[in-house]
């Protein structure tokens, strides 16, 4: 999972990779930045209708690898997180 919140002070960010594996962690982070076509697959499938990206967002990646070498990462869902008033 990749995730992107809201800071401590709320003012500023931090962005999040989850996964039970290194490996996984590994292809979340290649999908997320080294990636050119895979970055720009998933901002979007996030961005609004609006053509925005969302400031804060959760996407869960399926990371398929192959002797610790990430081979397969494609999307399987996102959520849009807001801060409450």
């Amino acid at each position: 999972m990749v995730s992107r919140a809201t800071g401590p002070l709320g003012d500023t960010n931090f962005v999040s990779f989850t996964n039970s594996r290194t490996w996984g962690r590994q292809g979340a982070i290649q999908a997320a930045f080294t990636d050119q076509a895979l970055a720009r697959k998933l901002l979007e499938r996030i961005k609004a209708p609006s053509g925005e990206i969302p400031r804060y967002f959760q996407i869960v990646l399926k990371v398929r690898f192959r002797d610790t070498v990430p081979v397969n990462i494609s999307y399987v869902m996102h959520r849009v997180m807001t801060l409450l008033p």
